[in-house]
C-alpha cells in the first residue's frame, strides 16, 4: 500500500476491504472495480508516468482553437448540403427554361416570317449567370 502511494507501483491486485476503504477516501487515487477483482490505478505517479506530454500552454490553446474551427466548418458544410443541392437543381431548371424560351421565340419568329436575330452575349460568365450573386448584385 505504501508503494502505491509513493509511486513505486501503479496497480495492485486483490486489496483487502480495509485497503479499499482507505483508497476510496484518498483523492489522489482512482479505484476501478473489475469483474472478478479490483484494480487500483494511481494517476499522479510522478516518477514513472504512464503518459506524459510537455508543451507550452499557448500551443495547446491554439491547437484546440484550430481544431474547433475545422470541426465547425465541416459541420456547417455537411449541414448545408441540402441547400447546395437545391441551388444546383434550381439553377439547372432556370437554364433549361431559358433555353426553352429561346427556342420558342425562335419558332415564333420563324412562323411570322421574320429573319432570325443574332444571338446576344453569353449569359454565363466567370461568376455564374450574368455575373451576379445570389441577391442579384453585379460582381
Amino acid at each position: 500500500m505504501a508503494e502505491l502511494k509513493t509511486g513505486g507501483v501503479q496497480i495492485i491486485q486483490e486489496p483487502s476491504l480495509a485497503q479499499v476503504k482507505e483508497l476510496q477516501n484518498d483523492p489522489n487515487t482512482e479505484l476501478k472495480l473489475l469483474k472478478g477483482g479490483r484494480l487500483i490505478i494511481h494517476p499522479f505517479n510522478t516518477t514513472e508516468p504512464a503518459l506524459a506530454v510537455s508543451l507550452p500552454l499557448f500551443i495547446l490553446i491554439i491547437a484546440v482553437a484550430v481544431l474547433g474551427v475545422v470541426a465547425g466548418g465541416l459541420a456547417t458544410w455537411f449541414g448545408q448540403h441540402h441547400w447546395r443541392r437545391a441551388a444546383r437543381r434550381h439553377e439547372a431548371d432556370a437554364r433549361d427554361a431559358r433555353a426553352e424560351l429561346a427556342d420558342l421565340r425562335a419558332a415564333a419568329m420563324a412562323s411570322r416570317g421574320e429573319p432570325p436575330r443574332l444571338a446576344g452575349p453569353s449569359q454565363a460568365g466567370f461568376y455564374g449567370v450574368a455575373g451576379r450573386d445570389k441577391q442579384g448584385a453585379t460582381l
